[in-house]
């Protein structure tokens, strides 16, 4: 029986693939230190804890791989969603945070930075690739499934970023229990979100790239789907800060909901192929 591709990727080499991923996951631990200000002989703790959060991220990973019923994709576009992610979002990310972190303390709104900015930037500076790819790829965008997969890579590519950073401040602000509750929360619960909000820019792209709108137009669709991302960023993170009990119903109940979006999205793409092939 042949078996189905696990990642679908055009016909280059797989090493290329392999290089490349490891290139960004070298360049991701490097920039997460530098921007913590870590001594270099701390790199294998940072290391150590990008390879945990591998974990988590490629199970969710592959169960959006599970239910992708479309065509192979560019290698390049694939690694330069997870690179546009885990780096250019990152940074853009940190930049426009601190900035705004100094403003809310100046208004005294510590809390607004949580419940709203980072969740803005956040899903901005990601949402950017999905736009520049629409703008200057188009073709590369057959429908939702192409837009929701680089999107749910650019958030992977982001949160595997932010939960380096996040492991190694609980270990040195409060030790090894903390960094194994991070770990809980961010890792076993919680590793879905950013690939799931950043995932629904990508399917408004894919949707408005099956009808072949043009870029103004398709922006309208874009900007939809970025408000649906920032929507269901800012009910999480405003969760984290008011009532973080919740996280154990909201992380499951927005797990749930992307399987059920994969499952009922997959089943419109048979569809939408069966009618094509028969027109």
């Amino acid at each position: 029986m042949n078996q189905r591709p696990l990642l679908k990727v055009d016909s280059l080499p797989s090493r290329h693939l392999v290089v490349a991923t490891a290139g960004i996951f070298v360049a991701t631990v490097l920039l997460v230190m530098l921007f913590q200000e870590a001594p270099l002989k701390q790199t294998w703790i940072y290391a150590l804890c990008g390879l945990t959060v591998l974990v988590p991220y490629g199970i969710w990973i592959t169960v959006l791989l599970h239910y992708d019923v479309s065509p192979p994709r560019p290698q390049g576009l694939l690694v330069s969603a997870l690179a546009w992610g885990s780096l250019l979002s990152f940074v853009a990310a940190v930049v426009f945070e601190d900035v705004f972190d100094a403003i809310d303390a100046l208004l005294g709104l510590p809390g607004l930075d949580t419940m709203v900015v980072a969740p803005f930037w956040e899903e901005f500076s990601k949402g950017l690739f999905i736009v520049l790819l629409y703008v200057c790829a188009q073709r590369h965008l057959r429908g939702p499934w192409d837009g929701l997969v680089y999107g749910a890579l650019v958030g992977t590519g982001f949160g595997f970023a932010e939960d380096i950073a996040y492991l190694n401040n609980s270990l040195s602000d409060n030790g090894f229990s903390s960094l194994v509750a991070t770990y809980v929360v961010r890792e076993i619960f919680t590793a879905h979100a950013h690939p799931l909000f950043t995932a629904a820019t990508g399917l408004a792209a894919g949707m408005a790239a099956r009808q072949r709108l043009s870029p103004g137009k398709a922006l309208w669709w874009i900007f939809w789907g970025f408000l649906l991302a920032f929507i269901l960023h800012a009910i999480f993170d405003s969760a984290t800060l008011l009532a973080p009990f919740t996280l154990i119903f909201i992380a499951p109940a927005y797990g749930v909901l992307f399987v059920i979006a994969l499952r009922r999205l997959q089943r419109r793409e048979i569809i939408h192929r069966d009618s094509t092939d028969v027109n």
